[in-house]
């Protein structure tokens, strides 16, 4: 895997002349190769098809003999790239070692593909003017397939949750802008039935990758980049790319640097006079479209959403956020550097809070949704850039407020990161931090693993040792850093946190499920239950059990849900308690006659 390890993993190699291969191509050989590839045996076709790529982009073969070539292969190359991203896909991070060179060999895959169709371009520019011309639709498909593939490798680093290739914002708007210069936005490209790029052109596709990166693609949930990614298509025609010159002054609005290796910043975070080549992403009328969408899934209001529903509606919030729509100022940043003592889930942070050790099982249908009779709008979640901490272009700046101090302590401790052992904790630097947040981070390498919507308490270990109470909170972006790192962000939840228990009496049955938790007592007397995730039917009742006390409380709005935990409100219904007493009595006498009759039966 040689690429990779290049400074530039997309500069095209040498071609070597026929003569000093073993063989020249051959069109009917090549797609007698292609029939026989052992498809059914995934890592080795992978690594045939690696190979093959890497010995073609040498070729000294025409332009269109390329791209027919690479057409060929475009079927088994998209099953060979989805089996092998299916076999990390739900893997924890930071990957495992045999993970991580899965991903690595489905990385260089796309590499060697892209270099495959950027020798396509190359050759048609270098040959005959008349020839660039001639060959207008095969030029077209090469661009198309280029962008997508470049896309395709972001998506690849946002799904663990990785840093992208070096260079791969200049390839991708190189692309785009060698299609404006050359007038190919407006011609059609020859689709396949099994075309991955579907019906889009070469602007649709780009529009596609820039609000991609916007979305803050390392606060998504497991599997939500791709659903994400799919959510766009149907929005692209609502965005605009503006000419750099073009008088604006809407708020939604991002600059494109054709010329940098970026995504799009905020047009109010550049300097627009250093800018020569690029666009303006003009967004300003998503925000509509979201609400409408929202409103959509809500329906009339007489039914309750589906919880299907209900993660659709965070997640257009999320992309609400993503997108700068009514995002709050940031709050002002401490870089620091410390260690930071941390607990992840839900089951040991209950323990570490005091909760009490359970017996029984968990609910029964644990790991569904939650669902409620009534149901609020799901509240926005966090993005990086608001009340979390933000990562910024690089870890190592965090660092720079004071030099001297923060580098030495981290030298010192960083061989220790993972030797706490109290209550399953461990040990990580703290980057920086605010009074809602915390940017942590450490060695990406190890048995201790984090993900998105976890919920994780935190203690520096000059408090810890100070006897003083942990902080609870929730991973809202997690961001694999270039030099080995694994940086993450923590939202600090407000208020008292207490371990609850949470009895739900399902109707129809006579013992409780039994869920642990916590309740998290906000201003204005409102308060919040987190819980793993699980279904509530409408006619189930719950009971709170926090320390001495009892309460029946009936489920509100659902603040956050995600594939670790689920949060809520709750309001006390002091008129069911007497309610509920009886009816327990009831079945307990009812259980008790049943068990006298059958003894009665049975003669004992």
């Amino acid at each position: 895997m040689v690429a990779i390890n290049k400074k530039n993993p997309f500069v095209l190699p040498e071609r070597l002349n026929p003569t000093k291969l073993e063989d020249e191509y051959d069109s009917k050989k090549f797609k007698q190769w292609i029939s026989d590839l052992p498809l059914g045996d995934v890592s080795s076709a992978a690594r045939a098809l690696h190979a093959e790529l890497g010995r073609m982009n040498q070729f000294d073969m025409s332009p269109v003999e390329r791209f027919e070539a690479l057409e060929l292969m475009l079927l088994s190359i998209g099953f060979v790239l989805e089996r092998l991203r299916v076999h990390y896909a739900s893997a924890p991070i930071p990957l495992s070692k045999t993970n991580r060179l899965v991903a690595r060999l489905r990385l260089e895959l796309m590499v060697r593909f892209i270099i495959g169709y950027k020798a396509v371009l190359a050759q048609f520019h270098d040959n005959s003017f008349t020839a660039y011309f001639l060959h207008k639709h095969t030029k077209i498909g090469a661009l198309r397939r280029l962008l997508y593939f470049l896309g395709e490798m972001l998506l690849h680093k946002y799904s663990i949750y990785d840093v992208g290739p070096r260079f791969v914002w200049k390839e991708i708007h190189g692309v785009y802008y060698s299609a404006v210069q050359n007038e190919l936005l407006s011609g059609e490209a020859k689709t396949t039935e099994n075309d991955p790029c579907g019906s889009l052109g070469l602007e649709g596709i780009y529009k596609q990758i820039l609000l991609m990166a916007l979305v803050n693609p390392y606060g998504l949930l497991r599997g939500e980049v791709k659903k994400v990614n799919d959510i766009l298509l149907n929005w692209l025609p609502e965005v605009g790319l503006l000419p750099i010159t073009e008088d604006v002054s809407t708020v939604s609005l991002f600059m494109v640097d054709a010329q940098k290796d970026a995504p799009p910043c905020m047009i109010n975070e550049c300097n627009r006079g250093q800018v020569k080549i690029g666009w303006i992403l003009d967004v300003s009328n998503l925000d509509q479209v979201l609400e409408c969408e929202i409103n959509l899934i809500k329906g009339d209001g007489h039914a309750p959403p589906r919880p299907t529903d209900m993660v659709a509606i965070e997640l257009l919030s999320k992309l609400k956020m993503g997108w700068r729509v009514g995002v709050i100022a940031r709050e002002g940043r401490r870089k620091r550097a410390g260690i930071i003592s941390v607990t992840c889930g839900l089951e040991s942070l209950y323990q570490l809070f005091g909760g009490k050790r359970l017996n029984c099982s968990t609910a029964e249908n644990a790991g569904s949704p939650f669902c409620s009779a009534e149901v609020g709008e799901a509240k926005t979640a966090i993005a990086t850039d608001e009340f979390v901490i933000d990562a910024g272009s690089g870890l190592l700046s965090g660092f720079a407020a004071e030099p001297e101090l923060v580098q030495e302590e981290v030298d010192l401790d960083i061989s220790n990161l993972v030797s706490a052992e109290e209550r399953d904790s461990r040990e990580c630097i703290s980057i920086n931090e605010s009074n809602k947040g915390r940017y942590l981070a450490w060695p990406g390498e190890g048995e201790y693993k984090v993900r998105v919507g976890e919920l994780i308490g935190t203690n520096p270990r000059e408090n810890l040792d100070l006897g003083k109470a942990w902080s609870l909170g929730v991973i809202r972006w997690v961001r694999i850093q270039s030099h080995g790192l694994m940086g993450f962000g923590v939202e600090l939840l407000d208020g008292e946190i207490e371990p609850i228990i949470l009895e739900c009496w399902r109707d129809g049955f006579s013992k409780a499920d039994v869920v642990p938790g916590f309740q998290q007592k906000e201003a204005g007397n409102v308060v919040n239950v987190i819980t793993q995730p699980f279904y509530i039917g409408a006619k189930d009742r719950f009971k709170l059990i926090a320390g001495d006390q009892q309460f029946i409380v009936v489920p509100g709005q659902i603040l956050e849900c995600t594939d670790a935990i689920m949060r809520f409100t709750i309001e006390i219904d002091m008129n069911a308690v007497v309610q509920i007493d009886e009816n327990n009595s009831k079945n307990k006498s009812a259980s008790n006659d049943s068990f006298a009759a059958m003894l009665d039966e049975l003669d004992i």
